[in-house]
């Protein structure tokens, strides 16, 4: 469910903490030193809404399920791929799917078609022999 947009006052009540960097209309980004921070605290036993409380967030604002939110997606980039990635910005990056071809010099073609070109051929040694052709 989308999340009605911001007020200014919202936005303005939101920027207040430093755990959160900018405020768009409806969503808010929150610091990479506050993710791990939080997580590491959410470890230690701490709650999501605790966190968020004690870093001077208003969850009133964010919305009371929010912290929670936050943290289980942070654990699971956590629990994934480590604390640095964490302080990775990923958002846009290609994760899934076939990786980029890089295109190949003219000399790596032609080495390549060379190499195709042998394989053709002897294919078509061992089929010549196969049939008796030679």
């Amino acid at each position: 469910m989308k999340r009605k947009p911001y007020t200014v006052q919202e936005k303005l009540e939101l920027l207040k903490s430093t755990a959160i960097e900018k405020v768009a209309n409806s969503s808010a980004t929150y610091s990479k030193e506050f993710k791990v921070f939080a997580v590491g605290e959410y470890l230690s036993g701490k709650t999501p809404m605790q966190i968020f409380v004690e870093a001077d967030i208003n969850v009133n604002i964010l919305g009371r399920e929010q912290p929670e939110r936050c943290l289980q997606r942070w654990r699971r980039i956590h629990d994934k791929f480590g604390v640095n990635a964490l302080l990775e910005e990923n958002r846009g990056v290609r994760s899934s799917g076939r990786p980029r071809k890089i295109p190949l010099t003219l000399e790596e073609q032609i080495e390549q078609l060379k190499q195709k070109n042998e394989i053709l051929e002897q294919q078509v040694h061992f089929l010549k022999k196969l049939r008796g052709w030679e």
